[in-house]
């Protein structure tokens, strides 16, 4: 198949250089244009393998195009500043706010969100790494594109056709929510729930997600991994079970974490910021969402809180 691939972070460098290893002719799509000649070395927990031989996008209409652009990245643009080709069969927007693609000017039927419930780390240029185990992507029928990804499941992914992937969106989004205050602390999620005042302050921001959900009339799909309600009532009936985190490495550092210790924008900011907007269309006050959104501010000015217990007691 022919795809374009706008976005090369951690998730468009990882899906685009896998596609390209299959065989597939892929453009992949930076800042800077179509990065040709350009070579992607990509960690798996199997090992390594190397991707090349990335094209300008083609003058012909395009079989697919996926784009894996951050919320606040998208949320940026005006309506001609997506390089979508003109004619692309289809758009698969990750992990999107699907407000986006509506005010970029596609139809119904231009465009269709996936979910990738993978953790994806691109620490430099050219390098990419599948951290942690279980990576799965969800896409809608209607798309075409698990006919491409179907390649995928030799590297231990799961992919999954559904008819409607918003319900999937919904329930990531709520998961998603847990990244703004590990982030705060310098920490990834499973170093963040490894202290008793970290999950107290997880339960609190999950529930108060998914209470907002409900009370919008929006339905969750159970996840098959990082459910957010498997992970509260985990939470509740077997703490214990987080507490080795502290004393493991992982690579799982998400992009979120990584935007805040270099400086740049905070989506995890962002994901908060709308959970706390919907709550309030829907009547809701969000104590602890909201507590957190007001003080991730001052990480950018003060720096980062020392562990989960000084940031619980920061916004006590």
């Amino acid at each position: 198949m022919d795809i374009v691939v706008i976005g090369s972070g951690a998730v468009g460098s990882l899906l685009g250089g896998l596609l390209r290893i299959e065989g597939h002719t892929v453009s992949l799509v930076g800042r800077r244009g179509a990065l040709e000649d350009y070579t992607l070395r990509i960690v798996l927990p199997s090992g390594w393998r190397t991707a090349s031989g990335f094209t300008a996008p083609a003058p012909s209409e395009p079989d697919l195009a996926m784009v894996a652009l951050g919320r606040h990245h998208l949320a940026g643009l005006r309506r001609s500043g997506l390089p979508l080709p003109p004619g692309a069969g289809h758009a698969v927007f990750w992990n999107v706010d699907p407000a986006q693609p509506v005010r970029l000017g596609l139809t119904d039927d231009q465009w269709s969100p996936g979910v990738t419930l993978i953790s994806a780390v691109r620490l430099q240029e050219g390098d990419v790494t599948l951290a942690g185990d279980q990576p799965v992507l969800v896409v809608e029928r209607r798309s075409g594109a698990a006919a491409a990804l179907r390649g995928f499941r030799r590297y231990g992914f799961t992919v999954s056709e559904v008819e409607d992937a918003a319900p999937y969106l919904d329930a990531l989004f709520v998961r998603q929510l847990l990244e703004l205050p590990a982030a705060m602390c310098a920490a990834t999620v499973p170093y963040f729930l490894s202290f008793p005042e970290g999950r107290e302050l997880a339960a609190e921001v999950l529930t108060e997600g998914l209470k907002t959900m409900d009370r919008a009339g929006r339905t969750l799909a159970r996840l098959p991994v990082m459910d957010p309600r498997d992970l509260l009532s985990m939470i509740s009936r077997r703490p214990q079970a987080f507490e080795r985190a502290r004393e493991l490495p992982d690579q799982s550092w998400p992009s979120m974490l990584q935007a805040f210790l270099t400086g740049r924008q905070c989506e995890a900011r962002e994901i908060t910021k709308r959970i706390v907007e919907m709550a309030s269309d829907a009547g809701l006050s969000l104590t602890w969402n909201w507590r957190l959104f007001q003080k991730a501010g001052r990480i950018t000015s003060v720096g980062f809180f020392r562990d989960p217990v000084e940031l619980a007691r920061a916004i006590a």
